[in-house]
């Protein structure tokens, strides 16, 4: 890892160390993982206690007496737990409902049946004017 903090590619971490510049890759890919995991962890951690903070400010002003402040208050203490469930992978997935093209309208239908049409009379013509190889005509 300290070859590739200090600038050195793989295929030069590869011919150093004696590998195939795949299984460098692969080797330095699991210390990555290794390093980001527990830092992702600690992330999380750090902002749960920062959204804690953020909403014990927000319940002194719920409690003050003030609607005007309790409406504001509240409106904030929805926006830090929304972002809480989002970091914390809380909320389900949202579902996709996906529809199917819906059927093309009759006159749509009859275009396409008449340029399918006039592509096969277009065929014919073109086969109608070549010799029939089969029947000896060359």
């Amino acid at each position: 890892m300290r070859l590739r903090i200090g600038g050195a590619s793989i295929r030069e971490i590869a011919d150093l160390v004696g590998l195939s510049k795949s299984r460098v890759h692969e080797i330095l890919a699991d210390q990555c993982r290794e390093v980001r995991e527990p830092l992702r962890e600690e992330l999380r951690a750090l902002e749960t206690a920062r959204y804690d903070l953020y909403l014990t400010k927000i319940n002194a002003a719920l409690n003050s007496g003030d609607p005007e402040l309790a409406l504001k208050a509240v409106d904030r203490a929805l926006s830090v737990s929304n972002r809480r469930a989002k970091l914390l992978g809380l909320d389900a997935p949202t579902r996709v409902h996906v529809q199917p093209p819906a059927e093309p309208d009759a006159e749509l239908r009859d275009l396409l049946e008449q340029a399918r049409a006039d592509l096969a009379a277009e065929e014919q013509e073109i086969q109608g004017g070549l010799p029939d190889v089969d029947a000896g005509e060359a």
